[in-house]
């Protein structure tokens, strides 16, 4: 076979020319068409997306409202109640001997028409006993002489709601820890009193870092000991 003429070889060239021009064009509405439908994928994404951030912010808001609803109840179904520990397993009559303990050992008239319910709660030999009381004031008469049971294998404490029970227990491991450093420290009601200072739970919980979880309530008093670590008894004098 000869060579191409001239003529043949402009029409090839030329063909070839439509042929490259034409896939361009295809290619490019092709990259048209498919960035069109990403952007509309995109876009559909990102309204679910925004719909459901609202939908969970609207949840978040309604889970908070009603945990403060489930916690006033909480509180104020055990307004009137306090929890006895350490009785012996093998008294018979509970409310007989929770009566005798209020007027013998704590000097609280009580009677068995003061108190609405009694029963036991827990595990263990020695379970809790809830003591719901008709008065508020007689609930608080009997707390406030309940150190007048100190050396006995009784104790009393308010029924504390689970999230009361945590901020007692923060109270409480960060009161221990300012009595180890040599602290003067007690707990008054929801605060904590170190050293005549007094902090509130919202104090303790806003001052804590996951870097410094043992001596940030000592920051609270002395906040320039921030980050130059654990304060010893040495360092205190």
């Amino acid at each position: 076979m000869g060579e191409f003429s001239d003529k043949q070889k402009k029409y090839l060239k030329d063909l070839l020319g439509d042929l490259n021009s034409s896939l361009n064009n295809k290619i490019h509405q092709l990259e048209t068409s498919i960035t069109a439908k990403l952007e509309d994928v995109r876009s559909e994404f990102e309204e679910k997306v925004r719909i459901y951030e609202g939908r969970i912010k609207e949840l978040e808001h309604i889970n908070g409202k009603l945990r403060k609803e489930l916690n006033f109840i909480d509180k104020k179904q055990k307004k009137n109640k306090l929890v006895v520990h350490g009785l012996d397993p093998e008294v018979g009559n509970i409310e007989e001997k929770v009566i005798d303990i209020a007027r013998n050992s704590l000097q609280v008239e009580l009677n068995s028409s003061d108190i609405n319910d009694i029963y036991k709660v827990g595990k263990g030999a020695k379970k809790p006993v809830i003591v719901e009381l008709i008065s508020y004031r007689k609930k608080c008469q009997i707390l406030k002489g309940a150190n007048k049971l100190k050396g006995t294998s009784i104790f009393l404490s308010p029924d504390l709601s689970p999230e009361e029970r945590a901020q007692h227990k923060m109270l409480v491991n960060h009161m221990n820890e300012a009595r180890n450093r040599g602290k003067q420290a007690k707990i008054q009601g929801k605060t904590l009193i170190i050293e005549g200072q007094t902090i509130t739970i919202q104090q303790l919980e806003k001052q804590k870092t996951a870097d410094e979880p043992k001596n940030f309530s000592e920051n609270l008093i002395h906040p320039g000991n921030k980050g130059r670590g654990p304060v010893t008894r040495s360092t205190l004098k």
